[in-house]
């Protein structure tokens, strides 16, 4: 729902913030796959905006799910 918001709200930073915590979530459920589809919008995002973010959501990329989650 969030997401949706920040969409047509089209705050790009939030939204990326929200990918990065579904795809968090997602992670610690047992879906890499889609934890990565949602870290790597958030790049997308975060490139433009904040690049500083967008190198820690790499991090995850490059972890793997398994160890990206708290």
């Amino acid at each position: 729902r969030s997401l949706a918001i920040y969409r047509r709200a089209r705050d790009r930073y939030n939204e990326a913030l929200v990918l990065v915590h579904l795809g968090d979530v997602r992670a610690g459920a047992g879906a890499p796959d889609t934890a990565r589809d949602a870290w790597a919008h958030a790049v997308g995002i975060l490139d433009r905006l904040d690049p500083v973010a967008a190198a820690e959501v790499r991090a995850k990329l490059a972890q793997g799910p398994a160890r990206s989650t708290r």
